[in-house]
């Protein structure tokens, strides 16, 4: 048993150092060699070269892999990543639930930046056991004072006020956003605010991924 797990660890080594010698054989080796080694930052940049591609195939397990290292030592911007891949199922089966735990652990590792994914998901997650609509307030007003007001971060509290039950601020702020949005070229984005906005008027708050963010390609 422990020879066919070695085989399947040093497998996986040498096609992750591979990879990256055939790029970037000095400067990335040192780096790879530092996240072996336990470096929870280098695991950090390791992961996002398989997460944006970087001059490798991008490889969302492998991307997972190394975000969760760096991410159970206490690096906050790797436990956001790892919220990230949770939410949405990169990598890994979509569980919100573990998602908010991870942007919980970053939030309280003082990165700040986790708090508008932390709102959205205590507010719109599929499972009810983990929303927390007042909590979700508190942290959407934190998150606008903190890190300024956003189309993103107002779409946040609009969807917090429908998980309270309070439809009448929740579909007054989302009108709000619809008409800025439409002056903008961002077609995908907002299809998905105009149906927020239509379960708003039907008394039902919103379920599932955002897409509040700009349409953006690879980073």
């Amino acid at each position: 048993m422990k020879t066919v797990f070695l085989f399947f660890a040093l497998t996986f080594y040498w096609s992750v150092t591979s990879a990256l010698e055939f790029v970037v054989p000095e400067k990335m080796q040192e780096t790879l060699d530092l996240a072996i080694g336990g470096d929870p930052y280098a695991q950090e940049i390791i992961g996002e070269v398989f997460h944006y591609g970087r001059g490798v195939d991008r490889d969302y397990k492998k991307a997972f892999y190394w975000y969760e290292k760096s991410a159970k030592q206490g690096h906050a911007p790797a436990q956001d990543y790892l919220a990230l891949f949770y939410e949405i199922g990169l990598g890994v089966k979509k569980d919100c639930g573990k998602s908010i735990e991870w942007l919980r652990y970053a939030y309280f590792n003082g990165f700040k930046e986790s708090l508008g994914n932390y709102v959205w998901l205590l507010a719109t997650c599929e499972n009810e056991k983990f929303r927390d609509g007042k909590l979700a307030l508190k942290l959407a007003k934190e998150d606008l004072q903190v890190n300024g007001e956003t189309i993103s971060r107002f779409d946040n509290l609009a969807a917090v006020y429908a998980e309270l039950g309070d439809f009448e601020k929740a579909i007054n702020l989302q009108e709000k956003l619809v008409i800025e949005l439409s002056k903008r070229d961002q077609p995908k984005r907002l299809l998905k605010f105009r149906e927020r906005l239509k379960k708003y008027k039907a008394g039902e708050p919103w379920r599932g991924y955002s897409l509040s963010q700009p349409e953006q390609g690879p980073q």
